[in-house]
């Protein structure tokens, strides 16, 4: 088992300075947090929190323009396989799919049995209990243009959520104009179909995030503190990282993100009322060992990196481009 170091929380680590003072971006239109985010060279497309937006921008974040209002509330996953193929998927059970790099978007939402589509949740004016199934999807993957996946869950608001819960997990392989719903084992093999096929490091499946030489870090919670799992299938080893019990009583840590092959980063927040703030680990070493980065920055919704630059993108406004190269340097000066 390896043990996370910490960093001494009197002090503010240069990282942490570094990020303060580093450009932040600016999306006209936007009011609530970015959540999720897909980065291919210099082009970026984002999600807003809550009203359905996605954004684009052709210039490593320096302009974002806004290209689409869809129909869920809560966009959980956004993925680009390449400059013009992309999907979304998130909450009332919609996923999109757009051929023309974000312009225009097709519903291709799977068939779910009297699904409620209209948003009710943020309006205390409608109906909070309708009798309809609300479906919603957390994870999904195309391996290509014709063949993915999208993982989530739907209940009745009518009947309760205990009562009416269902896991749901569908695949495709013609692009999302036929669906199947699959069974514990058809969900085994597609997420390991995914996973197997992988076309670059530096990029995950089901929150298991894959380096170079089949290695991969996964965030795992339990109680008393939350532990990062290294995987090496190559040397059929599996290693934990006990991270430094910190303060929080409640906190999600939502991102791993790698700049090489030896310098990484978790990236979450605490969810504590009133004291949403950031939680960042950092690792120079490979994931030998993990620093925690105690700071007054938000809390962190998501992050991605291309070969220039970190972005990250969180409550409160929160949006940075960090130059991979001060982040280099930085690392290694603090070492």
């Amino acid at each position: 088992m390896l043990l996370a170091g910490c960093l001494s929380l009197l002090a503010q680590s240069r990282l942490i300075k570094l990020i303060e003072n580093e450009k932040d971006l600016t999306i006209d239109g936007l009011d609530q947090p970015i959540h999720k985010v897909a980065i291919l060279n210099e082009m970026l497309w984002v999600t807003d929190y809550g009203n359905g937006n996605v954004f684009k921008s052709t210039d490593n974040g320096e302009t974002f323009n806004k290209v689409a209002t869809l129909g869920s509330e809560y966009f959980e996953s956004i993925q680009f396989l390449d400059e013009e193929i992309g999907f979304v998927s998130g909450d009332y059970g919609f996923v999109y799919k757009t051929l023309d790099g974000g312009e225009i978007w097709v519903d291709i939402s799977p068939p779910v049995e009297n699904r409620l589509t209209e948003r009710f949740r943020n309006d205390s004016t409608k109906n909070q209990t309708p009798n309809g199934n609300f479906a919603a999807y957390y994870s999904m993957h195309f391996i290509n243009a014709s063949q993915g996946y999208v993982s989530g869950f739907t209940y009745n608001p009518k009947l309760g959520f205990g009562s009416s819960f269902k896991r749901l997990f569908f695949t495709t392989v013609d692009g999302g104009a036929n669906w199947k719903l699959e069974d514990a084992e058809g969900q085994k093999k597609m997420i390991q179909l995914a996973k197997d096929s992988l076309n670059s490091p530096f990029s995950s499946v089901e929150n298991e995030y894959f380096l170079p030489k089949q290695i991969s870090w996964t965030v795992k919670k339990n109680r008393k503190a939350d532990i990062l799992i290294k995987q090496d299938y190559l040397k059929g080893t599996i290693d934990t990282v006990n991270l430094e019990t910190i303060s929080f009583e409640k906190r999600m840590l939502r991102n791993i993100t790698f700049i090489s092959e030896d310098i990484g980063f978790v990236f979450g927040g605490s969810i504590d009322p009133d004291n949403e703030l950031a939680i960042i680990y950092s690792t120079s070493d490979g994931g030998k060992s993990w620093k925690f980065h105690p700071s007054n920055l938000p809390h962190v919704h998501v992050a991605g990196a291309n070969k220039d630059y970190l972005f990250l993108f969180g409550k409160e406004g929160f949006m940075k481009c960090v130059p991979i190269s001060n982040l280099i340097e930085t690392l290694v000066d603090e070492e």
